[in-house]
Protein backbone atom coordinates (compact mmCIF):
# COMPACT_ATOMS: atom_id res chain seq x y z
CA UNK A 1 0.00 0.00 0.00
CA UNK A 2 1.02 3.54 -0.38
CA UNK A 3 3.02 5.23 2.77
CA UNK A 4 2.23 8.67 2.75
CA UNK A 5 4.95 9.26 5.30
CA UNK A 6 7.77 7.70 3.03
CA UNK A 7 5.99 8.35 -0.24
CA UNK A 8 6.85 4.97 -1.57
CA UNK A 9 4.44 2.34 -3.10
CA UNK A 10 5.33 -0.89 -0.22
CA UNK A 11 2.54 -2.60 -2.74
CA UNK A 12 1.08 -0.73 -6.13
CA UNK A 13 -2.11 1.28 -5.13
CA UNK A 14 -3.80 0.42 -7.67
CA UNK A 15 -6.71 2.98 -7.23
CA UNK A 16 -4.06 5.92 -7.73
CA UNK A 17 -4.44 4.48 -11.47
CA UNK A 18 -1.65 4.31 -14.14
CA UNK A 19 -1.19 8.45 -14.61
CA UNK A 20 -0.17 9.13 -10.90
CA UNK A 21 2.55 5.82 -10.59
CA UNK A 22 5.23 8.51 -12.03
CA UNK A 23 7.33 9.78 -9.58
CA UNK A 24 6.53 6.76 -6.96
CA UNK A 25 8.49 3.98 -6.19
CA UNK A 26 7.60 0.24 -6.59
CA UNK A 27 10.10 -2.27 -4.10
CA UNK A 28 13.40 -0.19 -5.19
CA UNK A 29 12.46 0.74 -8.49
CA UNK A 30 11.43 4.95 -9.09
CA UNK A 31 9.03 5.24 -11.95
CA UNK A 32 10.53 7.94 -13.96
CA UNK A 33 7.97 8.66 -16.88
CA UNK A 34 5.43 6.53 -19.23
CA UNK A 35 7.46 5.67 -22.42
CA UNK A 36 4.53 3.22 -24.24
CA UNK A 37 1.21 1.97 -24.13
CA UNK A 38 -0.43 -1.73 -25.40
CA UNK A 39 -3.18 -3.69 -25.24
CA UNK A 40 -2.01 -5.50 -21.95
CA UNK A 41 -0.53 -2.67 -20.31
CA UNK A 42 1.42 0.56 -19.81
CA UNK A 43 5.55 0.73 -19.65
CA UNK A 44 7.46 3.22 -17.91
CA UNK A 45 11.07 4.19 -17.84
CA UNK A 46 12.57 3.43 -14.38
CA UNK A 47 15.64 4.04 -12.29
CA UNK A 48 16.60 0.70 -10.60
CA UNK A 49 17.79 2.34 -7.00
CA UNK A 50 20.07 -0.52 -6.10
CA UNK A 51 21.97 -0.67 -9.59
CA UNK A 52 21.77 2.66 -10.32
CA UNK A 53 20.41 1.78 -13.95
CA UNK A 54 17.86 2.75 -16.23
CA UNK A 55 15.39 -0.07 -16.36
CA UNK A 56 11.63 -0.22 -18.21
CA UNK A 57 8.88 -1.54 -16.18
CA UNK A 58 5.70 -2.86 -18.37
CA UNK A 59 2.50 -3.11 -15.90
CA UNK A 60 -0.04 -5.38 -16.34
CA UNK A 61 -3.59 -2.63 -16.94
CA UNK A 62 -5.12 -2.01 -13.93
CA UNK A 63 -8.56 -3.25 -15.64
CA UNK A 64 -7.04 -6.67 -16.47
CA UNK A 65 -6.13 -7.49 -12.69
CA UNK A 66 -8.63 -10.05 -12.64
CA UNK A 67 -8.61 -11.88 -15.96
CA UNK A 68 -6.68 -14.79 -15.29
CA UNK A 69 -6.15 -15.25 -19.33
CA UNK A 70 -4.28 -12.15 -19.42
CA UNK A 71 -2.48 -12.45 -16.43
CA UNK A 72 -1.61 -16.05 -17.71
CA UNK A 73 -0.86 -14.13 -21.12
CA UNK A 74 1.53 -11.39 -18.74
CA UNK A 75 3.38 -14.47 -17.49
CA UNK A 76 3.67 -16.50 -20.64
CA UNK A 77 5.47 -12.95 -22.12
CA UNK A 78 8.03 -12.82 -19.59
CA UNK A 79 8.74 -16.59 -19.27
CA UNK A 80 9.02 -16.38 -23.17
CA UNK A 81 11.60 -13.46 -23.66
CA UNK A 82 14.07 -14.30 -20.11
CA UNK A 83 14.47 -17.78 -21.77
CA UNK A 84 16.45 -15.93 -24.96
CA UNK A 85 19.64 -14.96 -24.71
CA UNK A 86 20.91 -13.16 -27.83
CA UNK A 87 21.76 -9.03 -28.37
CA UNK A 88 19.13 -8.31 -30.94
CA UNK A 89 16.40 -9.10 -27.93
CA UNK A 90 15.62 -6.79 -24.93
CA UNK A 91 16.59 -8.95 -21.95
CA UNK A 92 14.16 -9.23 -19.04
CA UNK A 93 15.33 -8.66 -15.40
CA UNK A 94 12.80 -9.88 -13.30
CA UNK A 95 9.37 -10.43 -12.80
CA UNK A 96 6.90 -9.51 -9.93
CA UNK A 97 3.66 -9.34 -8.32
CA UNK A 98 2.85 -6.57 -5.57
CA UNK A 99 -0.57 -5.80 -4.38
CA UNK A 100 -2.06 -8.13 -7.12
CA UNK A 101 -0.65 -5.74 -9.86
CA UNK A 102 1.74 -7.65 -12.00
CA UNK A 103 4.75 -6.17 -13.80
CA UNK A 104 8.12 -6.85 -15.14
CA UNK A 105 11.59 -5.40 -15.80
CA UNK A 106 13.79 -5.19 -18.61
CA UNK A 107 16.71 -3.71 -20.34
CA UNK A 108 15.61 0.54 -21.00
CA UNK A 109 17.01 1.06 -24.50
CA UNK A 110 17.73 4.38 -25.76
CA UNK A 111 17.17 5.22 -28.80
CA UNK A 112 14.35 4.87 -31.72
CA UNK A 113 11.64 2.61 -33.05
CA UNK A 114 12.61 1.35 -36.69
CA UNK A 115 9.47 2.49 -37.68
CA UNK A 116 10.68 6.42 -36.49
CA UNK A 117 14.22 5.10 -38.26
CA UNK A 118 12.75 4.44 -41.80
CA UNK A 119 10.29 7.35 -42.13
CA UNK A 120 8.46 6.39 -44.91
CA UNK A 121 11.81 6.54 -47.27
CA UNK A 122 14.20 3.46 -48.06
CA UNK A 123 17.40 2.63 -46.36
CA UNK A 124 20.62 2.13 -48.38
CA UNK A 125 20.63 -1.73 -49.07
CA UNK A 126 23.87 -2.09 -47.19
CA UNK A 127 22.11 -1.32 -43.84
CA UNK A 128 18.76 -2.48 -44.63
CA UNK A 129 20.65 -6.01 -45.43
CA UNK A 130 23.00 -5.51 -42.39
CA UNK A 131 19.94 -5.10 -39.97
CA UNK A 132 17.93 -7.63 -41.58
CA UNK A 133 20.83 -10.16 -40.14
CA UNK A 134 20.64 -8.78 -36.98
CA UNK A 135 16.61 -9.20 -37.36
CA UNK A 136 16.36 -13.04 -38.55
CA UNK A 137 19.59 -14.06 -36.35
CA UNK A 138 17.48 -12.87 -33.13
CA UNK A 139 14.51 -14.85 -34.33
CA UNK A 140 16.47 -17.96 -35.08
CA UNK A 141 17.67 -17.77 -31.48
CA UNK A 142 13.83 -17.12 -30.06
CA UNK A 143 12.68 -20.21 -32.65
CA UNK A 144 15.03 -22.40 -31.32
CA UNK A 145 14.02 -21.90 -27.90
CA UNK A 146 10.35 -22.50 -29.32
CA UNK A 147 9.33 -19.21 -28.63
CA UNK A 148 7.31 -17.63 -31.54
CA UNK A 149 6.61 -13.69 -31.23
CA UNK A 150 3.60 -13.02 -33.25
CA UNK A 151 3.72 -9.62 -33.87
CA UNK A 152 6.63 -8.48 -35.37
CA UNK A 153 6.71 -5.50 -36.56
CA UNK A 154 8.65 -1.79 -36.75
CA UNK A 155 7.17 -0.04 -34.61
CA UNK A 156 8.20 -3.27 -31.86
CA UNK A 157 12.13 -3.14 -32.83
CA UNK A 158 14.27 -0.36 -31.79
CA UNK A 159 17.32 0.86 -32.36
CA UNK A 160 20.02 2.19 -29.97
CA UNK A 161 23.06 4.81 -30.59
CA UNK A 162 25.30 2.00 -31.69
CA UNK A 163 22.54 1.18 -34.96
CA UNK A 164 21.83 -2.20 -33.40
CA UNK A 165 18.66 -3.87 -33.31
CA UNK A 166 16.37 -4.91 -30.08
CA UNK A 167 13.00 -7.22 -30.80
CA UNK A 168 10.75 -5.55 -28.12
CA UNK A 169 7.25 -6.56 -26.39
CA UNK A 170 6.87 -10.45 -26.42
CA UNK A 171 3.10 -9.98 -25.30
CA UNK A 172 1.88 -12.33 -28.04
CA UNK A 173 4.77 -14.74 -28.01
CA UNK A 174 3.36 -18.20 -27.47
CA UNK A 175 5.78 -21.51 -26.03
CA UNK A 176 5.56 -23.90 -28.94
CA UNK A 177 6.03 -26.90 -26.55
CA UNK A 178 3.68 -25.81 -24.30
CA UNK A 179 0.82 -25.07 -26.78
CA UNK A 180 1.69 -28.73 -28.03
CA UNK A 181 1.00 -30.37 -24.92
CA UNK A 182 -1.85 -28.32 -24.23
CA UNK A 183 -4.22 -30.57 -25.82
CA UNK A 184 -2.82 -33.77 -23.59
CA UNK A 185 -3.33 -31.41 -20.74
CA UNK A 186 -6.62 -30.32 -21.39
CA UNK A 187 -5.48 -26.45 -21.28
CA UNK A 188 -6.74 -24.62 -24.60
CA UNK A 189 -4.12 -22.13 -25.91
CA UNK A 190 -4.94 -18.67 -24.80
CA UNK A 191 -4.68 -17.05 -28.06
CA UNK A 192 -8.16 -19.00 -29.74
CA UNK A 193 -8.73 -20.24 -32.75
CA UNK A 194 -10.27 -17.93 -35.01
CA UNK A 195 -9.66 -14.74 -33.19
CA UNK A 196 -7.06 -12.43 -35.53
CA UNK A 197 -3.65 -11.95 -33.22
CA UNK A 198 -1.33 -9.48 -34.63
CA UNK A 199 -0.86 -5.78 -36.63
CA UNK A 200 -2.82 -6.01 -40.22
CA UNK A 201 -0.29 -4.88 -41.70
CA UNK A 202 2.44 -7.53 -40.79
CA UNK A 203 0.54 -10.34 -40.11
CA UNK A 204 0.84 -13.42 -42.15
CA UNK A 205 -2.16 -15.06 -44.00
CA UNK A 206 -2.39 -17.62 -41.69
CA UNK A 207 -2.82 -15.09 -39.18
CA UNK A 208 -5.69 -12.67 -40.53
CA UNK A 209 -7.76 -16.11 -41.28
CA UNK A 210 -7.61 -16.42 -37.02
CA UNK A 211 -5.69 -19.83 -37.73
CA UNK A 212 -2.74 -20.58 -35.42
CA UNK A 213 0.32 -19.11 -35.83
CA UNK A 214 3.89 -20.94 -35.93
CA UNK A 215 7.50 -19.66 -36.87
CA UNK A 216 6.96 -19.69 -40.28
CA UNK A 217 3.95 -16.85 -39.62
CA UNK A 218 7.55 -14.77 -37.87
CA UNK A 219 9.17 -15.13 -40.93
CA UNK A 220 6.04 -13.95 -43.16
CA UNK A 221 5.95 -10.73 -40.40
CA UNK A 222 9.89 -10.35 -41.05
CA UNK A 223 9.43 -10.14 -44.63
CA UNK A 224 6.92 -7.17 -44.06
CA UNK A 225 9.57 -5.51 -41.98
CA UNK A 226 12.28 -6.20 -44.78
CA UNK A 227 10.26 -5.12 -47.75
CA UNK A 228 9.68 -1.64 -45.12
CA UNK A 229 13.18 -0.87 -44.72
CA UNK A 230 14.09 -1.77 -48.56
CA UNK A 231 11.05 0.76 -49.97
CA UNK A 232 9.96 2.71 -47.13
CA UNK A 233 6.48 1.41 -47.64
CA UNK A 234 5.04 -1.33 -46.40
CA UNK A 235 3.71 -3.92 -49.26
CA UNK A 236 -0.06 -4.50 -47.98
CA UNK A 237 -2.22 -1.11 -47.79
CA UNK A 238 -5.43 -0.48 -47.20
CA UNK A 239 -8.37 2.34 -46.04
CA UNK A 240 -9.34 -0.59 -43.05
CA UNK A 241 -7.55 -3.00 -41.34
CA UNK A 242 -10.04 -5.71 -42.94
CA UNK A 243 -9.23 -4.64 -46.24
CA UNK A 244 -5.32 -4.31 -45.18
CA UNK A 245 -5.99 -8.57 -44.19
CA UNK A 246 -7.50 -8.98 -47.42
CA UNK A 247 -4.35 -7.83 -49.13
CA UNK A 248 -2.68 -10.02 -47.10
CA UNK A 249 -4.09 -12.82 -48.12
CA UNK A 250 -5.26 -12.25 -51.36
CA UNK A 251 -2.70 -9.74 -52.73
CA UNK A 252 0.87 -10.05 -53.85
CA UNK A 253 3.50 -7.42 -52.84
CA UNK A 254 4.84 -4.91 -55.53
CA UNK A 255 8.42 -6.20 -56.86
CA UNK A 256 11.09 -4.27 -55.42
CA UNK A 257 12.33 -3.52 -58.66
CA UNK A 258 15.17 -3.21 -60.98
CA UNK A 259 17.69 -1.47 -58.78
CA UNK A 260 17.70 -4.75 -56.36
CA UNK A 261 19.48 -7.92 -56.87
CA UNK A 262 17.37 -10.38 -58.28
CA UNK A 263 18.34 -12.88 -55.72
CA UNK A 264 16.87 -11.07 -53.36
CA UNK A 265 13.42 -10.08 -54.93
CA UNK A 266 13.53 -14.49 -55.10
CA UNK A 267 14.23 -14.04 -51.43
CA UNK A 268 11.40 -11.85 -50.60
CA UNK A 269 9.06 -13.88 -52.88
CA UNK A 270 9.94 -16.63 -51.06
CA UNK A 271 9.27 -15.26 -47.32
CA UNK A 272 6.26 -13.74 -48.02
CA UNK A 273 4.23 -16.16 -49.99
CA UNK A 274 1.03 -16.60 -48.83
CA UNK A 275 1.34 -21.07 -48.37
CA UNK A 276 3.17 -21.28 -45.30
CA UNK A 277 4.55 -24.20 -46.53
CA UNK A 278 5.90 -22.71 -49.74
CA UNK A 279 8.03 -20.38 -47.34
CA UNK A 280 11.09 -20.84 -45.47
CA UNK A 281 10.55 -23.36 -43.01
CA UNK A 282 13.29 -22.03 -40.38
CA UNK A 283 14.75 -19.19 -39.28
CA UNK A 284 18.45 -21.12 -39.53
CA UNK A 285 17.27 -21.55 -43.21
CA UNK A 286 16.32 -17.39 -44.06
CA UNK A 287 19.64 -16.99 -42.16
CA UNK A 288 21.89 -18.87 -44.48
CA UNK A 289 20.10 -17.82 -47.85
CA UNK A 290 20.16 -13.90 -46.32
CA UNK A 291 23.97 -14.32 -45.22
CA UNK A 292 24.67 -15.60 -48.84
CA UNK A 293 22.97 -12.78 -50.67
CA UNK A 294 25.11 -10.27 -48.68
CA UNK A 295 28.23 -11.70 -49.11
CA UNK A 296 27.83 -11.87 -52.87
CA UNK A 297 26.60 -8.15 -52.57
CA UNK A 298 29.62 -7.29 -50.74
CA UNK A 299 31.37 -9.28 -53.28
CA UNK A 300 30.27 -7.34 -56.29
CA UNK A 301 31.57 -4.30 -54.43
CA UNK A 302 35.17 -5.93 -54.42
CA UNK A 303 35.47 -6.83 -50.50
CA UNK A 304 33.84 -7.64 -47.66
CA UNK A 305 34.15 -5.18 -45.22
CA UNK A 306 35.77 -6.28 -41.59
CA UNK A 307 33.60 -5.48 -39.53
CA UNK A 308 30.83 -7.43 -40.96
CA UNK A 309 33.05 -10.76 -41.82
CA UNK A 310 31.47 -12.06 -38.55
CA UNK A 311 28.17 -11.70 -39.09
CA UNK A 312 28.23 -13.01 -42.39
CA UNK A 313 29.75 -16.51 -41.29
CA UNK A 314 27.21 -20.00 -41.26
CA UNK A 315 25.58 -20.53 -38.36
CA UNK A 316 26.12 -23.71 -38.48
CA UNK A 317 29.84 -25.12 -39.85
CA UNK A 318 29.52 -28.13 -41.81
CA UNK A 319 31.15 -31.65 -40.18
CA UNK A 320 34.83 -31.79 -41.97
CA UNK A 321 34.07 -34.68 -44.17
CA UNK A 322 30.13 -34.86 -43.89
CA UNK A 323 28.43 -34.73 -47.10
CA UNK A 324 28.85 -32.56 -49.97
CA UNK A 325 29.31 -29.39 -48.22
CA UNK A 326 31.07 -30.52 -45.42
CA UNK A 327 34.02 -32.04 -47.63
CA UNK A 328 33.99 -29.06 -49.95
CA UNK A 329 34.48 -26.60 -46.57
CA UNK A 330 37.45 -29.25 -45.65
CA UNK A 331 38.95 -28.64 -49.32
CA UNK A 332 38.66 -24.88 -48.63
CA UNK A 333 39.82 -25.16 -45.20
CA UNK A 334 42.93 -26.90 -46.16
CA UNK A 335 43.69 -25.16 -49.32
CA UNK A 336 43.74 -21.56 -48.45
CA UNK A 337 44.16 -22.05 -44.36
CA UNK A 338 47.58 -23.82 -44.01
CA UNK A 339 48.73 -22.99 -47.41
CA UNK A 340 49.16 -26.91 -48.53
CA UNK A 341 48.62 -27.31 -52.12
CA UNK A 342 47.16 -30.59 -52.89
CA UNK A 343 47.15 -32.92 -55.99
CA UNK A 344 44.50 -33.79 -57.72
CA UNK A 345 43.26 -37.22 -56.13
CA UNK A 346 40.38 -39.90 -57.02
CA UNK A 347 37.87 -38.91 -53.72
CA UNK A 348 37.67 -36.26 -50.91
CA UNK A 349 40.56 -37.84 -48.53
CA UNK A 350 42.73 -35.44 -47.92
CA UNK A 351 46.36 -35.99 -49.67
CA UNK A 352 49.44 -35.52 -47.29
CA UNK A 353 51.97 -34.43 -50.29
CA UNK A 354 51.63 -31.09 -51.01
CA UNK A 355 52.82 -29.96 -54.51
CA UNK A 356 55.50 -27.41 -55.42
CA UNK A 357 54.58 -24.34 -55.05
CA UNK A 358 53.74 -22.62 -58.27
CA UNK A 359 54.26 -18.81 -59.35
CA UNK A 360 52.61 -15.74 -56.84
CA UNK A 361 51.45 -18.22 -54.69
CA UNK A 362 54.91 -18.16 -52.47
CA UNK A 363 54.17 -14.86 -51.46
CA UNK A 364 52.51 -13.81 -48.14
CA UNK A 365 50.55 -10.80 -49.87
CA UNK A 366 47.30 -10.84 -49.40
CA UNK A 367 45.36 -12.18 -52.69
CA UNK A 368 42.38 -11.38 -54.66
CA UNK A 369 40.69 -14.86 -56.47
CA UNK A 370 37.44 -14.77 -58.24
CA UNK A 371 34.40 -17.32 -58.11
CA UNK A 372 32.77 -18.42 -60.99
CA UNK A 373 29.62 -20.73 -61.16
CA UNK A 374 30.05 -24.63 -61.12
CA UNK A 375 29.00 -25.91 -64.63
CA UNK A 376 26.94 -28.60 -64.16
CA UNK A 377 28.26 -31.42 -66.63
CA UNK A 378 25.76 -33.59 -66.26
CA UNK A 379 23.22 -31.04 -68.62
CA UNK A 380 20.67 -31.80 -66.64
CA UNK A 381 18.38 -28.72 -65.90
CA UNK A 382 17.34 -29.82 -62.43
CA UNK A 383 20.61 -29.80 -61.28
CA UNK A 384 21.31 -26.33 -62.32
CA UNK A 385 21.28 -24.84 -58.88
CA UNK A 386 23.72 -26.10 -57.97
CA UNK A 387 26.03 -24.36 -59.48
CA UNK A 388 25.44 -20.98 -57.34
CA UNK A 389 24.89 -23.14 -53.92
CA UNK A 390 28.43 -24.74 -54.41
CA UNK A 391 29.85 -21.55 -54.96
CA UNK A 392 28.36 -19.81 -52.67
CA UNK A 393 29.35 -22.73 -50.00
CA UNK A 394 33.26 -21.84 -50.78
CA UNK A 395 32.31 -18.20 -50.24
CA UNK A 396 31.14 -19.19 -47.08
CA UNK A 397 34.37 -20.47 -45.94
CA UNK A 398 36.82 -17.96 -47.75
CA UNK A 399 34.52 -14.91 -46.12
CA UNK A 400 36.47 -16.36 -42.79
CA UNK A 401 39.81 -15.95 -43.97
CA UNK A 402 41.22 -12.45 -43.93
CA UNK A 403 44.48 -12.77 -46.63
CA UNK A 404 41.87 -13.39 -49.02
CA UNK A 405 39.61 -10.97 -51.35
CA UNK A 406 37.52 -12.45 -53.12
CA UNK A 407 35.14 -11.37 -55.70
CA UNK A 408 32.26 -12.34 -58.29
CA UNK A 409 31.82 -11.57 -61.98
CA UNK A 410 29.10 -8.52 -62.07
CA UNK A 411 26.82 -10.70 -64.08
CA UNK A 412 26.95 -14.50 -62.50
CA UNK A 413 24.42 -15.75 -65.08
CA UNK A 414 26.24 -14.80 -67.48
CA UNK A 415 29.17 -17.85 -66.81
CA UNK A 416 26.56 -20.13 -65.62
CA UNK A 417 27.16 -23.40 -67.70
CA UNK A 418 29.63 -21.78 -70.36
CA UNK A 419 33.15 -22.67 -71.14
CA UNK A 420 34.82 -19.66 -70.31
CA UNK A 421 38.57 -18.63 -69.87
CA UNK A 422 40.10 -18.29 -66.10
CA UNK A 423 42.22 -16.35 -67.23
CA UNK A 424 40.63 -13.43 -69.45
CA UNK A 425 38.24 -13.42 -66.49
CA UNK A 426 40.46 -13.18 -63.40
CA UNK A 427 42.09 -10.37 -65.98
CA UNK A 428 38.82 -8.52 -66.34
CA UNK A 429 38.29 -8.76 -62.99
CA UNK A 430 42.07 -7.71 -61.42
CA UNK A 431 42.44 -11.10 -59.40
CA UNK A 432 45.11 -13.19 -59.10
CA UNK A 433 43.12 -16.36 -59.60
CA UNK A 434 40.18 -17.90 -60.60
CA UNK A 435 38.38 -20.33 -58.93
CA UNK A 436 36.44 -22.91 -61.08
CA UNK A 437 34.43 -26.20 -60.81
CA UNK A 438 32.35 -28.71 -62.32
CA UNK A 439 29.95 -31.08 -60.76
CA UNK A 440 28.06 -34.08 -61.97
CA UNK A 441 25.23 -36.71 -60.66
CA UNK A 442 25.26 -39.93 -61.91
CA UNK A 443 22.58 -42.21 -59.92
CA UNK A 444 23.04 -42.19 -56.58
CA UNK A 445 27.15 -40.49 -57.06
CA UNK A 446 28.37 -36.80 -56.73
CA UNK A 447 31.43 -35.08 -58.18
CA UNK A 448 32.67 -32.05 -57.51
CA UNK A 449 35.92 -30.92 -59.16
CA UNK A 450 36.79 -27.58 -58.16
CA UNK A 451 40.35 -26.27 -59.47
CA UNK A 452 41.94 -22.55 -59.15
CA UNK A 453 43.37 -21.63 -61.79
CA UNK A 454 46.82 -18.99 -61.62
CA UNK A 455 45.82 -15.99 -64.15
CA UNK A 456 49.49 -14.96 -64.77
CA UNK A 457 50.94 -18.15 -65.71
CA UNK A 458 47.39 -20.44 -65.85
CA UNK A 459 48.76 -22.70 -64.48
CA UNK A 460 46.20 -25.18 -62.30
CA UNK A 461 47.01 -24.01 -59.03
CA UNK A 462 44.82 -26.89 -57.17
CA UNK A 463 42.65 -29.19 -58.00
CA UNK A 464 40.75 -32.10 -56.21
CA UNK A 465 37.78 -34.55 -57.22
CA UNK A 466 34.94 -34.73 -54.15
CA UNK A 467 33.25 -37.69 -54.54
CA UNK A 468 29.87 -38.17 -52.21
CA UNK A 469 26.69 -40.14 -51.72
CA UNK A 470 24.06 -38.25 -53.97
CA UNK A 471 21.62 -38.65 -50.25
CA UNK A 472 24.70 -36.81 -48.45
CA UNK A 473 23.81 -33.55 -50.65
Amino acid sequence: MYNRTTGLIQGVDVALGFNRMVGKTVLHYRILREIGKGGMGVVYKAEDTKLHRAVAIKVLSTDLVGDEKARARFLREVRAASAIDHPNICTVYEVNEVEDVMFFVMQYVEGKTLKKFISGRPLPLDQALEFSLQLTDALAEAHRRNVVHRDIKSSNIMLNERHQLKILDFGLAKLLKAAESSAADGIMDLTQVGSPFGTASYMSPEQARGEIADSRSDLFSMGVVMYEMLTGRLPFRGKSSVDVMHAVMHEDPTPLGDGFPQRLQQLMSKLMAKDKNARYQSADLLLEDLRALVRSHYVEQGVIPTDKSASLQATRQPQKGKGLMGKVSSWVQRTFNTGALVREETSGTPSATPDITPSMWQSRDKKAIAILPFKNLSGSPEDDFYSFSLADSVITELAQLRDLVFRLPPYKDHYQNKDVDPRAVGAQLSVDAVLVGGYIKSGERFRVTPQLVDVITGEIVWSEKIDVDARDI
